[in-house]
């Protein structure tokens, strides 16, 4: 099985995968989007990026393959090991592609660039989500009035306008009714006086209700005003002081400091970081009964990889992001 392969599965479950001497690909959350180009609406997800300065192992990965494969733990390093050798060699002819994740290439300046596939979304709340493609409906007004073939005026003499006229043929005899233009300006004009009447009248009207309600309501502010400037309280009974109990943030992504077998020497460590200002302390024994300090422990994997940036180029190259569950 490809190292990829177990990369991805642990992304759907952990915002930090870290690959031994290689790097750590970083995931967080991010809402729906909408790609207005192409009219489509995105759903919640994952987005990845990669931190080439992670590169010293928290143990998942190692575990992870140690378990599924049933090997040793050195055996799963040793493998790791030699799939990171691989990879770095396909860098050096071309690109190199990670099935489910991104794209690696070497910059003219010999630094990795990443660039994370928009596929597969690790976000498993979002999970059998697809994106949704909206379609542009045109609304067509349906014609409610059958045009009408209007005939030519046919003069004919001694028969009066308004009559029916009598052509002069064999075929069957047909009547068309002529209706002068001024009567039709008439039925227009009457129309549009009656459309305008109706406007006035109905913005008149919500005109009254809305004056009404401004007052009403600055009628009754004045007198609740009145009211609170006449009261007098007394309390009597005061009521019981409420005490609240509020959850702390859970602070899981932790920026190691280093592992000590003597836990003098890791009181003393977090002593001496806390001199330099740093809100150190001891996070855990892990399963090697070494005791790990911490300079500062973060709600989010962002903040402490911005921590761990800072600490990486100004002061320890070997400290590492440990994440902990609650």
């Amino acid at each position: 099985m490809k190292l990829e392969n177990y990369i991805s599965d642990l992304l759907y479950r952990y915002e930090c995968v870290i690959v031994p001497d290689f790097g750590g690909f970083v995931t967080s959350n991010i809402g729906s989007t909408i790609d207005y180009n192409n009219n489509c609406i995105y759903p919640p997800s994952k987005k990845i990026a990669f931190n080439s300065y992670l590169k010293t192992s928290d143990g998942l990965l190692v575990n992870y393959i140690a378990g599924i494969e049933q090997i040793s733990y050195d055996e799963a390093i040793h493998w790791i090991e030699n799939q990171v050798i691989r990879w770095n060699k396909t860098l050096e002819n071309g690109v190199l592609v990670l099935s489910k994740i991104g794209n690696f290439k070497l910059s003219e300046e010999g630094k990795l660039q990443f660039e994370p596939t928009i596929s597969e979304n690790y976000l498993t709340s979002s999970f059998g989500l697809t994106p949704v493609v909206s379609v542009l409906i045109e609304k067509e007004v349906a014609a409610t009035v059958q045009k009408k073939t209007l005939a030519k005026p046919v003069l004919v003499s001694n028969i009066p306008s308004e009559k029916p006229a009598i052509a002069a043929s064999s075929e069957p005899q047909k009547t068309t009714r002529v209706i002068s233009l001024p009567r039709l300006v008439k039925y227009a004009a009457a129309a549009s006086v009656a459309i305008t009447l109706f406007g006035l009248g109905n913005n008149y009207y919500q005109q009254k209700l809305q004056n009404d309600f401004i007052a009403a309501t600055e009628q009754y502010q004045q007198k609740t005003e009145q009211k609170i400037q006449e009261a007098t309280f007394i309390i009597s009974n005061p009521l019981p002081t409420i005490t609240l109990h509020v959850e702390k943030e859970a602070k899981n992504f932790h920026v190691i400091a280093g592992a000590f077998r003597n836990e003098d020497n890791a009181a003393t460590k977090v002593a001496q970081l806390k001199q330099d200002g740093f809100d150190a302390h001891i996070v855990e024994v892990n399963k090697w009964s070494l005791t790990q300090v911490a300079f500062g422990s973060y709600a989010s994997m962002e903040e402490a990889t911005k921590v761990l940036t800072q600490i990486l180029n100004t002061r320890n190259e070997e400290a590492w992001v440990l994440v902990t569950k609650n």
